[in-house]
């Protein structure tokens, strides 16, 4: 047999490396394939383990959101809109000042004044309205005027806690709160056992209500000689120290009130609560029957029943029913 030239030797050494060459990258090409569908398919079970987690998290956040509503809408339920001037006397929340009387003679008989008006700041601010009309932010009160939140120190509501100017006292913003304090202090004087009270609550609550407690009678003024206490009168504060430091710490119950709340499940704001209850349905029900006996009549009736009408108009439980024309 012939011996093959060098050449030919050569090209079939050749070809059997390409071909050894060829069987390897098929091999490999093989096996990349096979890690290429093995990470796939990893990648498609991850991914199927991330979508359902995502799911979940989509579920747990749709009802804590769910769950945030629902106590919302419980928290907002009764509550009103803020009025154009949080500080005037607002005729939606006539209820509210009845309820603050109850619970202001409860206070009263026993002589703790300053949790009262702690509990009727805190009450009035959060628990009245559907915002806060003096909010806390950046350790700063920011108080609701004319659809605006306006921005406004401590010492600029309330006065300074170490005491009190007699030359800049009137410029203290709080004190416009004193149309709704003279709206509790109203009906607390119409309740029986408002002559029990204690002398030092009367004395806060003519503070609470500043020049307005003179148009009381029966309630007093907080007079000290020929002083009378006036929050625009400079002279009485500062010849009376009485008056400087009742002011001073009426004003600073009522910042407590604002800045730190109160514990509702006190036993005397609890009592208060429940006779509140029991006079608002006894106010209901008469308020029913004047009204029926109004559309009965036809508007004509007695002078006593209409003043007792506008009396329980005045609480906020009665609203003169509309009259049909007589056919």
């Amino acid at each position: 047999m012939e011996e093959k030239s060098r050449p030919e030797a050569a090209e079939d050494v050749a070809s059997e490396q390409l071909l050894a060459l060829d069987a390897k990258f098929t091999l490999f090409t093989q096996q990349v394939l096979e890690k290429l569908d093995s990470i796939l398919e990893l990648k498609q079970i991850v991914s199927q383990l991330c979508e359902g987690k995502k799911a979940q998290r989509q579920a747990e956040a749709a009802k804590k959101r769910e769950q945030r509503a629902h106590e919302k809408s419980i928290r907002e339920v009764g509550r009103l809109a803020l009025p154009n001037c949080v500080f005037k006397k607002d005729r939606r929340i006539c209820p509210k000042y009845l309820l603050w009387a109850h619970v202001g003679i409860q206070f009263g008989l026993v002589g703790d004044w300053r949790k009262f008006l702690r509990f009727v700041a805190h009450d009035w601010n959060c628990g009245t309205y559907l915002k806060k009309p003096i909010a806390r932010i950046s350790n700063r009160c920011h108080y609701w005027d004319h659809g605006i939140r306006n921005e406004a120190s401590w010492c600029d509501m309330f006065g300074s806690e170490r005491g009190l100017n007699p030359k800049t006292a009137y410029e203290i913003i709080w004190w416009e709160f004193r149309f709704h304090m003279a709206a509790v202090v109203q009906r607390m004087m119409r309740m029986p056992a408002f002559p029990d009270v204690d002398k030092e609550f009367v004395k806060a609550l003519q503070v609470s209500c500043g020049d307005m407690a003179a148009m009381f009678d029966g309630l007093g003024q907080l007079r000290s000689g020929n002083y009378v206490f006036d929050q625009n009168d400079p002279e009485c504060m500062e010849k009376v120290p009485e008056f400087k430091y009742l002011a001073m710490h009426v004003l600073q119950a009522f910042r407590r009130g604002i800045a730190q709340g109160i514990d509702e499940d006190l036993e005397l704001i609890r009592q208060g609560k429940v006779t509140f209850m029991c006079h608002s349905a006894e106010l209901q029900k008469e308020s029913d029957h004047m009204a029926f006996r109004y559309k009965l009549v036809q508007g004509k009736v007695k002078p006593d029943v209409m003043n007792r009408m506008h009396d329980l108009h005045e609480l906020g439980f009665f609203e003169f029913p509309k009259l049909e024309p007589v056919v």
